[in-house]
């Protein structure tokens, strides 16, 4: 299972919830084991990203010639990327994660990439989204890495936009970070939910772990104002807004078409805004020269693969008919 969210918006938070009320409450071997992110004063309790699958998402949004940071505005088509890709080794290194289902894992890129994943995994992978509110991860982006309000909120839109707009299916449960602190029981109920396809967690053991994750003040958390203000009037007012649409909207379950649909309007709505924070960046010539090498390697390989089999094909019909010419001749002499 996935847990996806923009940057800084608790996806680790939750995850290390949800795993450690896996550990400690759930009768089935939990898969792990793999090497993750260590913690820092980011993340003192670590940010449960796999490093495996970090690379692969920094891997494939450099195909795409964006970063997590400038992410791209309209969705590539993975499959016209496969190609360029090494799938077999690729595939090999995600092997934990394809063949076993009782797994948890998160990065933020993963709202970017994660049709990819269908193609490299060769499954769909069930997922629980977490929605922030827009100034709150604009002021922990700016104590972070700097980044100013107009690219944080500019960030925030376009992360959760492609999240709720992938081709894959909706997430299994979408909770915003303040119905996850202040609703505590109702969460749990819908998060254990959520994860029953993978494993069977008591909804009180997640409750249990979130009381003592949001126990006292969180210092990042301002709602009420940006600490770095560069984003224009229009972009502050429809990310707010679309928040408070999150809010209404996750109170229950089963809404995240809903929410999707908003984002899909609202994104389209604010596209040249978008565009002039994000522009589309040139591809550099050396890349497209590498890529052109390997379109055309691809083709002679393909080329080399359709001569084998006219070969074979011919070989085969001349070995049918020196057989039949063969037998031919044995019923003759016999008779």
């Amino acid at each position: 299972m996935f847990v996806l969210g923009c940057h800084r918006s608790g996806t680790s938070l939750l995850t290390n919830v949800l795993k450690t009320a896996l550990e400690l409450h759930s009768s089935e071997e939990v898969e792990t084991r793999q090497t993750t992110i260590e913690s820092n004063i980011d993340n003192p309790e670590g940010h449960h990203e796999s490093l495996a699958i970090v690379e692969l998402n920094e891997r494939l949004l450099r195909i795409t010639n964006a970063s997590w940071n400038h992410p791209f505005l309209l969705s590539p088509d993975w499959t016209d990327l496969e190609s360029y890709l090494s799938l077999n080794d690729t595939r090999q290194t995600l092997k934990p994660w394809a063949l076993k289902s009782n797994w948890i894992d998160k990065d933020p890129r993963l709202c970017l990439t994660r049709e990819a994943y269908f193609h490299l995994l060769l499954k769909e992978v069930p997922s629980i989204a977490i929605i922030r509110h827009p100034y709150e991860v604009a002021n922990s982006l700016l104590a972070r890495d700097g980044m100013h309000s107009d690219r944080a909120l500019a960030l925030w839109m376009c992360y959760n936009h492609h999240l709720f707009n992938s081709c894959r299916s909706q997430p299994n449960a979408v909770l915003t970070f303040s119905f996850l602190r202040h609703h505590p029981k109702r969460s749990s109920q819908r998060l254990s939910h959520a994860v029953a396809s993978m494993a069977m967690i008591p909804d009180w053991a997640i409750e249990q772990q979130l009381k003592q994750k949001f126990v006292g003040d969180l210092l990042r958390s301002r709602t009420n104002q940006l600490l770095c203000d560069r984003a224009s009037k229009s972009l502050r007012e429809r990310c707010t807004n679309l928040y408070r649409f999150c809010e209404e909207a996750t109170k229950e379950p089963f809404n995240s078409q809903s929410i999707a649909n908003e984002f899909k309007m609202q994104f389209m709505a604010a596209i040249d805004e978008l565009n002039s924070i994000f522009p589309a960046i040139k591809i550099a010539e050396s890349k497209t020269i590498e890529l052109e090498r390997l379109r055309l390697e691809n083709l002679r390989l393909n080329q080399t693969l359709q001569e084998s089999r006219t070969s074979y094909r011919r070989q085969v019909a001349k070995l049918v008919r020196s057989g039949s010419q063969w037998l031919k001749g044995t019923l003759k002499q016999s008779s």
